[in-house]
């Protein structure tokens, strides 16, 4: 089952940010489909494991990407990642203790509400070259 396609407007200009953003979305699809047909708790488990190590890897490599941009900005760029890794980390672990009333729900919430606006405004500011604002960026007074 595919809950989250890439779209083209979800790319921020950067083939290797937005082919991570692609993959980020395909391994929300494994944990969706996992849930949705009762694939157990193992299953889920170890595809919200690889969704979690993947939001870490892809973080790094985008602040390494972004090293020349005003450390100010990078700053609190990965201020908000680190949230963002927190965030799944913990509806990981609360999945896994069985804390969770509906995974499915509040997965879909997380990249809904909070990973794929990030991927939209904040990396998309931020790729923006040196001294320009995105469209997004500047509307939203960012």
């Amino acid at each position: 089952m595919t809950v989250f396609e890439w779209k083209s407007e979800y790319a921020v200009g950067n083939e290797i940010i937005d082919r991570q953003h692609a993959r980020l979305l395909d391994l929300a699809n494994i944990v969706t489909d996992a849930c949705s047909n009762g694939r157990g708790v193992e299953v889920v488990d170890r595809a919200f494991d690889a969704l979690y190590h993947y939001t870490r890897h892809h973080f790094g490599c985008e602040e390494e990407l972004f090293q020349e941009r005003p450390p100010s900005e990078l700053s609190n760029h990965k201020k908000k990642h680190q949230a963002l890794v927190d965030e799944v980390k913990q509806l990981h672990v609360a999945n896994g203790m069985g804390l969770l009333v509906d995974t499915l729900e509040s997965l879909c919430d997380w990249i809904t509400l909070r990973l794929v606006p990030h991927m939209i405004d904040d990396d998309r500011a931020l790729a923006a070259a040196p001294g320009e604002r995105s469209e997004s960026a500047t509307a939203t007074g960012d």
